[in-house]
């Protein structure tokens, strides 16, 4: 039995030998707009098998998603400070993450890994505890570990994880205790960043993570500040990517209003301040953006996650570009060159607790009666999107080569007839190729994008195109709305990212006279954690409005100054029973999963026979505050 009052020596580390396993190079993160993933948090959790975190891995190719953001959690995998007496008791552990990073490669799978969690060693200043995964951590213990990971990723798995998060939403309290601090979360980002680059100099490190949030007081602070004050303290060179995760459930990402406070607005004055400090090059992810069906109907999910998909990869149209603020319209103009990857969170419900927030994210239910794992219309959505760009793909790189036949046949067709002729034959050749090369790629885009197409979506891009109609509520993101906007694909631009040379930069400490001051807008209740959901009724439409302070509107806000302190908490206090919601013959709406059925429908095909018969655009049902994954990662 080992004494652990005196230090041992600790157990040897792994060694592992790359060409024994039989690694091969694997697929990196397309750094585009119309890249998709799923960010499942709950992929590490102790209680999963092997065989269900391989269904999860087929749940998601069953979709045509090849890319995946995973949790890789410091405190898990290091539990005991190594070199410690405590270490020959407590190994190190990277069997779960290994098994994980295993099935992705044999997928030709890109992962993107979020390091986070603290173990209780690992705090800054001591400050670590056992069960506190969110407490600030220590810049060089943190560092110490993110190299670890990388270099033993780099040796293993080769190429699958192509990009590194630097935490979890750090703007917020529960994931940055005890206090948000953007100047701290600098230091450890700049340690990090070192770390990460030296064990691989190709690694594309993405710093942020920011949840969406209004400052209030030291509990969270808004993304905008948050970026500025890592700016003013050094954080440039340290990052390749910024990712921001811009959940709101009253109304689609696309038709939010920038005039007031609302994730488009913070994203784009994220950009401005990325502009104002010379990182031009540098995009910004969407790492998570999601629907609890807890709290909205599935049809209203899969809205949402349709119209932010399109608008995340294809920008603003131009009549909404015209609308915006001037500050703003040449940055939405430019929308393609600046905006990277998006993530929807996440793959499954939690079957602990499939009623709540985070438990009802998922893109597929659990249907009790089958006893199998469903997709939600979402899912189907999501399928359809990744067909229809792929089939784009396939048709712009077929009309290319194509047109490269034809030329290739124009010039044997010159070389062989007299010049007298050569140039009429080499113009009439040319014209008729490239009219059969783009006659030929339309066609086969317009059939390939037609297959699989599910009935929800074919109702939703025939539908109106009028603008929705909306509460006139403050709301924490913007309002709910009771039909969806049609959302048509458009075919995507897909354009190669500049490319940037990694910077090796040298871990210095910041310049007291450089801090730059947390912003003075403050709300209280900021998301499901720190205050509870409020709800307004409105008998007339019948709709349930769950009532936050993510975002406002023009008839309730027109004379206050977004610089001003907002408190919304005066005349928010109303409770509301979900359960108790139906529509007009009775039958209840709400998303939450019956004893052995969904009531919103029972299989996935009973949702499509809905919509088939004309159905497609469900009652909206009920709002909730944004909010990201703050709750698994601390889990984890």
């Amino acid at each position: 039995m080992t004494n652990l009052l005196v230090p041992t020596e600790p157990l040897p580390k792994p060694s592992y030998d790359a060409a024994a396993l039989h690694v091969v190079p694997t697929a990196t993160i397309k750094d585009d707009s119309t890249t998709i993933g799923i960010a499942d948090s709950d992929m590490y959790d102790p209680n999963l098998t092997d065989e269900e975190i391989i269904k999860r891995f087929d749940d998601m190719q069953a979709l045509g998603v090849n890319t995946v953001r995973v949790l890789i959690p410091w405190g898990a995998i290091q539990q005991a400070e190594p070199g410690s007496p405590l270490e020959a008791l407590f190994p190190e552990d990277w069997s779960r993450i290994d098994f994980i990073l295993s099935q992705a490669q044999e997928r030709d799978m890109a992962v993107l890994g979020v390091l986070n969690s603290t173990p209780y060693w690992g705090g800054a200043d001591g400050s670590g505890c056992l069960g506190c995964p969110g407490v600030a951590p220590d810049p060089t213990k943190f560092a110490a570990f993110a190299g670890e990971a990388v270099t033993r990723f780099n040796e293993l798995y080769p190429g699958v994880v192509s990009a590194y998060e630097v935490w979890n939403e750090p703007n917020y309290y529960r994931s940055w205790f005890p206090v948000v601090d953007p100047v701290a979360y600098t230091e450890v980002l700049k340690a990090a960043y070192t770390a990460i680059k030296a064990a691989d100099p190709n690694a594309t490190v993405v710093a942020g993570v920011l949840a969406a949030v209004v400052s209030a007081g030291g509990f969270t602070m808004d993304p905008v500040t948050f970026v500025r004050t890592m700016y003013a303290n050094g954080a440039k060179g340290y990052f390749d990517a910024l990712s921001y995760h811009p959940y709101s459930y009253e109304r689609p990402f696309g038709e939010q209003n920038p005039n007031f406070i609302s994730p488009l607005r913070t994203l784009l004055q994220m950009r401005q301040t990325m502009l104002d400090n010379g990182d031009d090059l540098v995009k910004i992810w969407a790492t998570e953006y999601g629907l609890p069906t807890s709290m909205v109907t599935y049809q209203q999910q899969a809205d949402f996650i349709e119209d932010f998909l399109n608008t995340w990869a294809h920008g603003l149209t131009d009549e909404q570009i015209a609308q915006l603020p001037a500050q703003f319209r040449e940055l939405a103009a430019d929308w393609s060159n600046w905006i990277g990857p998006a993530f929807i969170y996440t793959l499954r419900d939690r079957l602990a607790a499939p009623d709540t927030e985070q438990g009802s994210m998922g893109l597929y239910y659990f249907d009790e009666v089958s006893g199998e794992w469903k997709m939600k219309p979402a899912a189907e959505v999501i399928k359809w999107i990744i067909e229809e760009r792929t089939s784009n793909s396939f048709a712009e790189a077929l009309a290319a080569s194509l047109q490269k036949l034809v030329q290739q046949v124009a010039e044997s067709v010159a070389a062989a007839v007299q010049t007298a002729v050569v140039p009429a034959v080499t113009q009439t050749v040319a014209q008729v190729g490239a009219q059969v090369a783009d006659a030929l790629a339309n066609a086969l885009a317009a059939w390939l994008g037609s297959l699989g197409k599910p009935a929800a979506v074919a109702a939703s891009v025939t539908a109106t195109d009028a603008p929705l109609p909306v509460d006139d509520v403050v709301q924490d993101g913007t309002d709910v709305v009771a039909e969806p906007a049609a959302t048509e694909l458009v075919e995507p631009e897909v354009t190669e990212p500049a490319a940037t040379e990694p910077v090796e930069p040298e871990v210095t400490e910041p310049v007291e006279s450089d801090i730059v001051a947390e912003g003075d807008v403050e709300v209280l209740a900021v998301r499901d954690d720190a205050e509870e959901d409020v709800a307004d009724w409105d008998e007339d439409a019948a709709e349930v409005v769950d009532v936050t302070e993510d975002d406002v509107d023009a008839d309730v806000l027109d004379d206050v100054d977004l610089d001003e302190d907002v408190d919304l908490d005066d005349d928010l206090d109303v409770d509301l029973d979900l359960d108790d919601v139906t529509d007009a013959d009775g039958t209840p709406t709400g998303g939450r999963h019956a004893q052995g059925s969904v009531e919103n429908a029972t299989t996935v095909d009973a949702i499509k026979d809905r919509l088939a018969g004309g159905s497609a655009a469900s009652d909206a049902d009920t709002g909730g505050k944004a909010g990201g994954d703050t709750g698994a990662d601390a889990a984890a």
